[in-house]
């Protein structure tokens, strides 16, 4: 949510939360102005853009995969896919 108010422009964001079989998964979509993910990677990569490699690196640490689908002009998809846990199941 802080990417998209400070870089996306845009207009809606849409956030859903559903449970798949042992899965939850939590995606944001927005109508913002997107972006390259490989550029954007490329530049995590070299220390800049490192709010993406946070939340990647928060998506690890619950066991999780991150995906972000986005092209410039047409908004932005990130998928967080991780293990379903319920409460009795908490450590």
């Amino acid at each position: 949510m802080t990417n998209i108010s400070r870089h996306a422009q845009a207009r809606h964001v849409e956030i859903t939360v559903r449970r798949q079989g042992d899965e939850m998964v939590l995606t944001v979509q927005d109508d913002g102005v997107g972006f390259d993910p490989a550029g954007m990677r490329d530049r995590a990569n070299h220390g800049a853009s490192l709010g993406v490699l946070g939340m990647q690196e928060r998506a690890t640490l619950v066991g999780g995969q991150l995906e972000i689908s986005s092209n410039p002009g047409q908004g932005c998809l990130v998928t967080l896919r991780c293990p379903w846990r319920a409460q009795s199941e908490q450590p």
